[in-house]
């Protein structure tokens, strides 16, 4: 199958905009707006291409597989919740943060797949939406922020942009496209205007922002599908940002605090220095990673490891659980596709086994 390089231009645009969201405080945030604002549409992109990835795999991988593989991914996605509210200690593991949505809509929509067609359901995106509404009739309960508010990214409303993206990807018919697009850029434009939707709408996620945030993905959807094969500038830069968005993550993160912290805060500089040097910097790293080889059989202690680090993570000073957070987030990022061998090893040595009575 042909790699869809539309997928990597949109999770490229969302690092674009993360760089935006995250490297914009203070007063910046007013005098910006409308780039604050705009950075706040990275985890809709985001997560709506993982929608479709994981289509892919559900087609290519069983669902114990994948299940335990997005469980693993919802345990070390961890490392970046305390990065990310800037709290150490045990408030590290409380709250689902953007990883945890990850993982938890992922296994949500592999363990429907058992019964449903994802690709036909998607249509019924809106639904999360409104059972996130709903949610605030709900009594408290034990994890209630990982399904609903006041977590930060809570699997309700966010599973809606993982079946959004595949609605767009599987549904969408063409001769509908430019029409729709054009009504809905037009009721957004209006929405923005005259209910003033801010960033802040994005946690408790009001109506107007969802609809906001669909209408921003589609339009940005059909933009990327109809240049994707032209050239233009920065396209290979983006495409590399979008192969590698979850190492992005935490290196734009940790070089924008380094910025704040002692060098400027004036958000342009900030803004283009932090991308120049993220990037360069995920260039080393994946450079230095592919100078590590590691056999397949090392695998298990090498996750376990990174899990047993992250656990330490509450009970050490806030600095050190700070620099441990960034080690197992990048080391998952850049062996992440690796994740998968904790749980296939058995199989793996019995194999290799095997293969040596044979060949005695």
């Amino acid at each position: 199958m042909q790699r869809d390089y539309s997928l990597d231009l949109l999770k490229g645009l969302a690092c674009l905009l993360m760089i935006f969201a995250h490297n914009t405080t203070g007063t910046a945030k007013y005098d910006w707006w409308g780039i604050y604002f705009l950075g706040g549409f990275a985890p809709i992109l985001f997560y709506a291409v993982s929608g479709v990835v994981l289509t892919f795999q559900i087609k290519k991988k069983s669902r114990k597989v994948l299940i335990l593989y997005y469980s693993a991914l919802f345990l070390l996605g961890f490392s970046y919740n305390g990065i990310a509210m800037g709290r150490w200690g045990s408030e590290v593991f409380w709250g689902a943060e953007i990883l945890q949505v990850l993982g938890l809509s992922s296994i949500v929509l592999v363990v429907l797949s058992k019964w449903v067609n994802i690709e036909k359901v998607s249509i019924l995106f809106p639904l999360p939406f409104i059972i996130h509404l709903l949610g605030y009739y709900i009594p408290d309960f034990p994890f209630k922020e990982f399904l609903f508010r006041p977590g930060q990214f809570p699997l309700f409303p966010w599973l809606a942009f993982f079946m959004l993206g595949i609605y767009c990807f599987y549904s969408m018919r063409p001769k509908f496209n430019q029409i729709a697009m054009l009504i809905m850029l037009g009721f957004q434009v209006a929405l923005i205007l005259n209910t003033g939707i801010t960033f802040d709408n994005k946690w408790d996620m009001s109506p107007g922002y969802f609809i906001v945030g669909v209408t921003f993905f589609y339009f940005s959807f059909l933009v990327i599908r109809s240049i994707e094969k032209y050239k233009f500038p920065f396209r290979n830069e983006f495409i590399f940002l979008g192969q590698n968005s979850l190492l992005f993550l935490f290196v734009h993160i940790f070089i924008g605090h380094q910025l704040f912290m002692h060098i400027t805060k004036q958000p342009i500089i900030v803004w283009v220095v932090s991308l120049i040097l993220t990037f360069v910097v995920m260039k080393a790293l994946i450079w230095l990673d592919s100078q590590v080889k590691i056999d397949d059989s090392i695998y298990p202690f090498f996750w376990y490891g990174l899990i047993c680090l992250l656990l330490s993570i509450p009970y050490l000073p806030p600095n050190y659980g700070y620099y441990c957070s960034y080690i197992v987030g990048c080391l998952l990022s850049l062996r992440y596709s690796k994740l998968n061998l904790i749980f296939t090893l058995p199989n793996l040595r019995f194999r290799r086994i095997r293969e040596q009575k044979l060949s005695r």
